[in-house]
């Protein structure tokens, strides 16, 4: 995955996610095919980003840090906030408030839960907070600094 590519995934996560109702929810389909790992690298890289840049401006690390919390939340909610599309076309035919819709509302969310889960095969992801603290923690102007980045996420 290129810097550009990472940036174009996150601006339309962000995008997507900024345009839904507050009590509505998006469709898998809406992420373009990116699965939740690749979603996380591009956050992840987006941050690596920000340090680089962020070593000719000291405020850019206070930045850096907000955008790392707040991506956080953000990619943890998309288990939630996107539902399977077919999930999707059965709720639009149900009345909000009616037992049928929240029924297989709490079922759909059951279901993207369990395949996040599956997408994601790897309990141990880093929170965006601890892994920009580790961007930090390496010299921005050092020549092998995306090799470092690439390798610890593990990104060929």
């Amino acid at each position: 995955m290129t810097l550009k590519e990472a940036e174009d995934i996150t601006s339309h996560v962000i995008n997507l996610i900024a345009a839904k109702p507050r009590s509505a929810y998006c469709r898998v389909s809406q992420l373009r095919g990116h699965p939740l790992p690749v979603i996380y690298n591009a956050f992840c890289l987006v941050i690596a980003k920000q340090r680089q840049i962020g070593s000719y401006d000291p405020n850019l690390r206070k930045v850096s840090h907000a955008y790392a919390d707040k991506a956080d939340g953000l990619v943890g909610s998309l288990s939630i906030a996107v539902l399977c599309d077919a999930d999707v076309d059965r709720l639009g035919q149900l009345p909000k408030e009616s037992p049928e819709f929240k029924r297989l509302f709490l079922e759909a969310i059951h279901r993207r839960r369990e395949q996040s889960d599956l997408e994601w095969q790897k309990t141990d992801r880093e929170a965006f907070v601890a892994f920009d603290n580790y961007c930090w923690s390496l010299e921005s102007d050092d020549p092998l600094y995306w090799q470092k980045i690439y390798t610890h996420l593990a990104i060929k």
